[in-house]
């Protein structure tokens, strides 16, 4: 039998979370998106495959992080149910600090050497380094940096 798995499930530019194994699908969409209409870009595995809701589909989200929104993948024979929950995420950045480490919009700063961790907002680990980190030529979002005592959210504007 082939896999029924969901290999990209992009909404509002965000691209979700996939948990094949606990069958769960999580986003977080900036502050202000309009749960009530959102349109899933959903890429499958398998050509025979499908999706019910359907990929483009403006689905409402609204209560998903209470009550997941299901969506079924087929392919004839058999099927897997996906739960997606989509949330807002909070108003503004929440920085926490990571002493020593600072973001000029480019290079993450690391004078003190630290351990660091640059994961992208899919959680993909993107790079490991105890040396100053320039992210320039990386793709504009969120990226989370990780040392062994905090965590530094930052954003990637050009």
């Amino acid at each position: 039998g082939q896999s029924l798995d969901v290999t990209s499930f992009t909404v509002s530019g965000v691209a979700a979370i996939i948990d094949p194994v606990g069958l769960t699908i999580k986003a977080t969409v900036p502050v202000g998106t309009d749960l009530t209409t959102l349109q899933p870009v959903i890429v499958l595995t398998g050509a025979t495959t499908t999706v019910s809701p359907l990929s483009g589909v403006a689905t409402s989200f609204a209560t998903s992080s209470t009550t997941a929104v299901n969506y079924t993948v087929t392919d004839g024979t058999f099927s897997k149910v996906f739960k997606v929950t989509i949330i807002q995420g909070a108003a503004g950045i929440s920085q926490t600090t990571i002493s020593g480490v600072s973001f000029d919009g480019r290079i993450i700063q690391n004078p003190s050497n630290l351990d660091l961790q640059v994961f992208d907002s899919t959680g993909r680990l993107m790079v490991r380094s105890s040396n100053s980190i320039n992210i320039s030529s990386n793709p504009k979002g969120i990226y989370i940096v990780k040392s062994n005592s905090a965590t530094l959210k930052i954003a990637l504007l050009k």
